[in-house]
């Protein structure tokens, strides 16, 4: 579902191509490039669950993001999270679909000295992390609510992907600003590329598929991670340093080893160079 964001079109492009199942993608309207169904999440119930009867699993991509905040303004509604991921849960329930994975983020750790794993308490320091942490919530009590009924969910608490971020894929013509911190070091994230990613959201649907149990949290990033500098030398970008302000986040570092017991990463995945390559590969041109 959601077939039609960024990430969508960056994972179709990057979609393994031993994958042993058939994709259905879904979007509001039609997608360049992409065969999808084109149908709007939130207003006929009934024709969603039709959507997903014979499914196995449902990979939930919809939300409302930064991005989208920054083109319309106030107009955005972060809550559109919540709702989006219960009307996919809701529609997963009546096909009787086996298992839901529904993407969150890591805005939901705040900022952190250590990297946080997923037992870390919520401390979203932003509106995009609160509106995650709440879709979050909503999404384990609907569970807990429907019983037995309800199909298994994982919350794939995403770090940066290269591509579908605001300083690779949405790079424009100038310089790009970034932040130095009184270490002299820029922003250090958890980052993942989109081949990458494609591999491992292809990995867990075929555990859930054959019917193994996830974890209901689960981060998903590269096991390494890498300063925005790297990102912009590698990428080949105009970048400058700027003076970070107070409120600027040194670290936002995902502890991935429960991904680690479900995916075998390879040393590559968490390299500037071999993450900037794979957009290459998918680049969708920014909007």
């Amino acid at each position: 579902m959601g077939a039609s964001s960024r990430l969508a079109r960056l994972l179709s492009r990057a979609w393994p191509e031993d994958f042993p199942a058939r994709l259905t993608w879904q979007s509001r309207g039609p997608v360049a490039g992409l065969d999808v169904v084109a149908m709007p999440l939130l207003e006929d119930p009934e024709k969603l669950a039709a959507l997903c009867a014979g499914a196995d699993v449902v990979l939930n991509l919809a939300g409302v993001v930064p991005t989208h905040a920054a083109r319309a303004g106030a107009a955005v509604d972060f809550a559109d999270n919540s709702r989006l991921a219960l009307a996919a849960l809701e529609a997963a329930r009546e096909a009787g679909v086996g298992h839901v994975f529904l993407i969150s983020s890591a805005a939901v750790y705040g900022a952190a000295d250590h990297p946080q794993d997923e037992t870390s308490p919520p401390a979203p320091s932003g509106a995009y992390g609160r509106a995650k942490a709440e879709m979050e919530a909503a999404a384990l009590n609907w569970q807990q609510a429907a019983g037995a009924s309800a199909p298994g969910v994982s919350l794939l608490r995403l770090g940066n992907i290269v591509g579908a971020d605001a300083l690779i894929g949405a790079a424009g013509g100038g310089p790009v600003w970034l932040d130095r911190f009184a270490d002299g070091r820029s922003p250090l994230r958890s980052y993942i590329g989109p081949a990458t990613l494609a591999r491992v959201l292809a990995a867990l649907m075929a555990r859930a598929t054959a019917g193994q149990a996830l974890p209901a949290l689960l981060n998903v990033a590269a096991p390494e991670p890498v300063e925005m500098q790297d990102l912009c030398r590698a990428a080949g970008l105009d970048w400058q340093p700027r003076a970070a302000p107070a409120t600027a986040i040194a670290r936002l570092v995902l502890d991935t080893r429960r991904l680690q017991q479900l995916y075998r990463f390879s040393a590559a995945d968490s390299r500037a160079a071999e993450m900037v390559a794979q957009f290459r590969k998918t680049e969708v041109k920014a909007e």
